[in-house]
């Protein structure tokens, strides 16, 4: 017969109950199929679990395995190709909306104890003081890019987009970013406050949104909790990420590892701990790449130190501080260098 198709496969949703097993030798059991994983198959007899060799049952009996190996693989493809609601296609982007759990409605609504205002009340831009402001908030708008290779069962990176408050919307920021994470094979995410993303520009809906997203995604996909998280943005969303990253980094099943901070001429980790209670232990496994155009008009050499001593001060790993030929626009060559790093 046909070699049988090595997998490790999870437990059936259902098993089949009660089948008969007959070994090479003639013997016969009654037990329960249970799962099928690489050259052994699990079977459940009076309530224990005993993995037994393919090799040791009847040619009747590993056909009947090899067939369900082929249909877990057919329904783990099929399965992994929705989420949220949605139909998922490597290599390409979707955007939708989705409704938040009754408890990320409350977050978004309330924000969490211990964020304060004492930074934003000293600080001159109105757009940091609007950020604390908590918002009523059922649906976000979810912008998600799966990369060409995909596969749920090895997993991918999670790269988490912020933009600046010039725009307030993190998913149109979301697209200048797809193109390099498609390419480096990282799962590209954003999410806005829905319907009206401008409305809804705060820090405690970019929490919710997140926390639920990943919710969403820890749940599809046994195993997400191990993929490498980075956040980043570029101008205002390279401020926002600073903070948004640690607060990230406090949601169960959720470690950042990176930070690309693209054209950022502000550290903003005292807002992070003086507002928002996150703690310097957020940052210390993390890396931070920053990224910066030498003819830049909005980001000079001091504007660069600053953000780079802020970085080291905040508590992280390991910085880089990197320039480029340009002004003030994505180094698209640089923040796919950067998704690499994060990967080292």
């Amino acid at each position: 017969m046909k070699s049988l198709l090595v997998l490790i496969l999870p437990l059936l949703m259902n098993p089949v109950f009660g089948r008969s097993w007959t070994n090479t030798e003639g013997r016969v059991i009654e037990a329960d199929l249970i799962g099928v994983k690489g050259d052994k198959v699990v079977l459940s007899m009076k309530g224990k679990e005993y993995e037994i060799p393919l090799a040791s049952l009847s040619e009747e009996d590993q056909t009947f395995a090899q067939e369900e190996v082929d249909r877990l693989e057919k329904e783990r493809l099929e399965s992994a190709k929705k989420f949220m609601g949605q139909e998922l296609v490597p290599g390409q982007t979707i955007t939708f909306e989705f409704p938040l759990s009754p408890e990320n409605q409350e977050l978004a609504k309330n924000r969490p104890k211990g964020w304060k205002d004492s930074f934003a009340g000293r600080y001159g831009g109105d757009w940091i003081k609007k950020l604390g402001e908590p918002r009523e908030l059922s649906t976000i708008n979810v912008y998600l890019g799966v990369p060409k290779n995909f596969d749920p069962v090895k997993g991918c990176p999670v790269f988490v987009q912020w933009t600046t408050s010039d725009r307030q919307s993190n998913v149109a920021g979301a697209k200048s970013y797809w193109d390099t994470c498609n390419e480096k094979g990282w799962m590209l995410v954003s999410v806005d406050g829905a319907p009206d993303s401008k409305a809804l520009w705060t820090n405690a809906v970019f929490l919710a949104g997140i926390k639920e997203f990943f919710e969403q995604l820890h749940a599809k996909y046994p195993g997400s909790e191990q993929w490498t998280i980075a956040t980043g943005g570029f101008s205002g969303g390279s401020k926002i990420c600073q903070w948004m990253g640690g607060l990230m980094s406090g949601l169960e099943g959720v470690d950042v590892k990176g930070y690309w901070i693209g054209g950022c001429n502000e550290a903003r980790f005292d807002y992070a701990a003086e507002d928002l209670d996150v703690s310097k232990k957020a940052y210390r496994s993390a890396k931070a790449y920053i990224s910066s155009g030498e003819s830049d008009r909005l980001v000079n050499k001091g504007h660069r130190d600053e953000v780079e001593k802020g970085c080291k001060e905040g508590g992280f790993a390991e910085v880089r501080s990197e320039v480029y030929s340009g002004g003030h626009s994505i180094s698209q060559e640089q923040f796919a260098e950067a998704l690499d790093w994060f990967l080292e």
